[in-house]
């Protein structure tokens, strides 16, 4: 169980453990000058007003950070708590109310962005852009050879975010600017390491984990997220050393597929019957994120899921970090 010291911290923040996963709870950030840093952001804008399309990893640098926190040192204490966490491998942070309801997407995105730069690096999201403010939402007009699941409004399967990916991201977050009204886009979230070691000390489950572990997996790269909108591979294990776990099977299955590779039949055995586990009730919490709450995820040890959604004005944003 992770421990932080939050006797003085800021904002009251509070630890604690269910189901393998360690969350910190945060519970307000409504105290922040937003004002303020909309307007120091603002400055970084080719217009009056910088967008979301503009905040790409390139952008910000490490000395407008440091520039941005002097003039407003409230962020220093509040960089403290969430670095601290991330540092320490917190599952999930959880803030429960950011104090951005009613801003514009742009506000939304760009006061999100600055909190992303309080736990580590924000990445890209799009190669080709380098944007980094990613919209999670039903795209109604994408004719992607391969869709990831942040474009559509389907039952999104326990994986890991950029499996496909060389290096996966450390964390994620994701701001609520629009829950579901349906009642869909229901969040869970599994600690994939915790459960692997359990698993392989069982006689009956230990076959699964040995596969997972021993065999490489060949993963497809979502059309989105590839610079020449083709077709692309990479191969690495869904139990690694460096990545302790990354998994997202429809990846693989296309993968195994492209390559023609009979031998990937087994491997995709091992990680359904492995799925299955994931999906009791013991193994997983359950999270329905409220508008204007954010969390963000440790994407190394934690698999996620997402249930089917009707209402497709249901909107998220995604930023990916590196700690």
């Amino acid at each position: 169980m992770c421990t932080l010291n939050l006797d003085h911290s800021y904002p009251p923040s509070i630890g604690y453990l269910i189901k393998d996963i360690d969350i910190l709870e945060v519970h307000d950030f409504s105290a922040i000058d937003w004002e303020n840093i909309l307007s120091q952001m603002n400055h970084l804008g080719r217009n009056q007003w910088l967008s979301r399309a503009e905040l790409n990893e390139n952008l910000l640098t490490e000395s407008f950070r440091i520039n941005l926190f002097n003039k407003i040192p409230m962020l220093w204490e509040i960089e403290k708590t969430l670095r601290n966490a991330a540092l320490q491998g917190y599952h999930i942070i959880h803030i429960r109310q950011l104090g951005l309801a009613g801003k514009s997407a742009d506000e939304q995105a760009i006061c999100f962005y600055v909190i992303a730069l309080m736990i580590g690096f924000p990445l890209a999201a799009n190669k080709v852009t380098g944007q980094v403010v990613w919209d999670i939402r039903k795209q109604m007009n994408n004719d992607a050879l391969y869709q990831t699941f942040s474009e559509g409004s389907d039952e999104a399967t326990y994986h890991t975010d950029t499996a496909f990916y060389n290096e996966p991201v450390k964390y994620f977050g994701l701001y609520c600017r629009k829950s579901a009204s349906c009642g869909g886009g229901v969040n869970r979230f599994c600690n994939a390491l915790a459960l692997r070691d359990k698993l392989s000390r069982e006689p009956n489950t230990s076959w699964m984990i040995k596969l997972m572990t021993e065999r490489t997996a060949i993963f497809q790269v979502p059309t989105s997220f590839t610079k020449s909108g083709g077709i692309e591979t990479i191969e690495a294990k869904v139990f690694g050393y460096k990545t302790p776990v990354r998994l997202r099977l429809d990846s693989i299955e296309s993968g195994f597929e492209i390559k023609n590779d009979l031998s990937g039949i087994a491997l995709t055995t091992a990680i359904r019957e492995f799925l299955r586990h994931v999906d009791k009730p013991d193994n997983h919490i359950e999270m329905q994120l409220e508008e204007d709450s954010a969390i963000f995820v440790n994407n190394h040890e934690l698999l996620h899921y997402r249930s089917s959604f009707i209402d497709y004005q249901r909107h998220l944003m995604r930023i990916w970090i590196k700690v």
